[in-house]
């Protein structure tokens, strides 16, 4: 049962690019472009309890070593995928919601998840974790350097209606607000991100 929209993505050798997917009992499958499937992957071959996989897997070279991989964020952990489906590393720590971005002068891509208690960075070269931020119930809507300060920021909502900022880089929080008519009237939108806010409507009762 997909739970969220394919990647769109060459990962194999063969000319094309594939479909990448995931399901909520925590499968990964690759399909090429004429239907027939390339590999299939399951988190449970990971040894995790019941892992589920909420949001679409991302595909890049995230290592810097010329070959695409995948990256699954999952209920138990995030991990990342080689092109054939051979796992590269995972961690163990909820990691349902993922972004990515260059953050340093390091060559590997930084990957950052969001769970039911903490928001945490990782080095996607060698799945070491860099630093962690308790924050419940937080969910990572965009990364980008909007505010022209030569440095990556993570844009994160908060169950309760917060919304705040983090520094990609050292996980310190820059600014942090309730007020989201005021936020977005102050963001500085960058070509290469979109965001979104769904706000509720208010109930009118009978």
């Amino acid at each position: 049962m997909n739970t969220a929209a394919p990647t769109i993505a060459n990962v194999s050798s063969a000319p094309g690019p594939e479909v990448v997917t995931s399901d909520t009992r925590g499968g990964v499958v690759v399909v090429h472009r004429n239907g027939s499937v390339s590999w299939r992957f399951s988190l449970d071959e990971t040894h995790w309890s019941a892992p589920s996989v909420w949001q679409a897997p991302t595909v890049n070279d995230f290592d810097a070593d010329g070959s695409p991989e995948i990256l699954a964020g999952s209920s138990r952990g995030p991990l990342l995928l080689s092109a054939n489906g051979t796992v590269d590393w995972q961690q163990n720590g909820s990691g349902t919601y993922t972004a990515t971005a260059q953050v340093d002068d390091d060559p590997a891509i930084e990957v950052f998840t969001a769970g039911t208690s903490s928001i945490r960075a990782y080095d996607s070269q060698t799945g070491e974790r860099e630093w962690q931020r308790n924050l419940t119930n937080a969910r990572i809507r965009a990364t980008a350097d909007a505010d022209d300060g030569a440095r990556v920021d993570l844009y994160l909502g908060r169950v309760g209606g917060a919304f705040l900022t983090l520094d990609a880089q050292s996980g310190e929080t820059e600014w942090s607000t309730r007020d989201l008519k005021k936020a977005i009237r102050s963001f500085h939108y960058p070509s290469s991100v979109t965001l979104t806010v769904t706000l509720a409507p208010k109930w009118s009762g009978y």
